[in-house]
């Protein structure tokens, strides 16, 4: 039986597992099952918009693909398919999705699913966004995912290493595979 103690000794977790659902489920269910498919919902993760559109902004930053970090905006940078942020000051996040050459422009209304929306929107590679090595799974550390695929990678995980990566160790193959449909259906693609 699991026990784990804070700094003061009062017990923070104290349980056991029986019956544990199988790795690669939550509440026993696969990931397919759980998230709304892409196509459902795109409709209401994001509205016409762009980081000018919104007067007031003080700090916008670009999601750089090839790092895997995000850099301060810059006009010359902002050239191109984009995954920008923006804040005002004392403010939280926005996100915007953004290609001025061909007039798009995308405010992203569902933060946590800004990535997702980005990889459906531009040309990106999956390898912008994580990479599968043999049962583990990289995601760069900015990349936010919707909180019950996290939680699902979490459960289907033997481990969990954060660095300037973040890194799921010995994922159960069920968990993986439907993170890659996902992103391929969102992309528009059947696996």
């Amino acid at each position: 039986m699991p026990l784990v103690i804070d700094a003061v000794g009062a017990p923070l977790i104290l349980g056991i597992v029986a019956d544990a659902s199988a790795p690669g489920c939550f509440f026993d269910r696969s990931l397919e099952d759980i998230l709304p498919k892409f196509e459902d919902i795109e409709r209401q993760l994001f509205k016409t918009g762009s980081v000018v559109d919104d007067p007031g902004r003080r700090e916008t930053e670009i999601y750089c693909t090839a790092s895997g970090r995000w850099i301060a905006a810059t006009p010359k940078l902002i050239t191109g398919p984009k995954l920008l942020r923006s804040r005002e000051q004392y403010s939280g996040w926005s996100f915007y999705v953004q290609h001025a050459e061909v007039g798009l422009g995308l405010r992203i209304t569902q933060p946590e699913w800004a990535f997702v929306t980005a990889y459906h929107v531009l040309p990106w590679a999956i390898e912008n966004l994580y990479r599968v090595r043999g049962s583990d799974i990289e995601f760069f550390r900015p990349v936010r995912l919707p909180a019950i695929m996290l939680r699902t990678l979490f459960a289907a995980a033997s481990g969990v290493t954060i660095g300037p990566t973040v890194r799921f160790r010995d994922v159960h193959e069920m968990c993986i595979a439907g993170i890659n449909n996902y992103f391929a259906n969102a992309r528009g693609h059947k696996p």
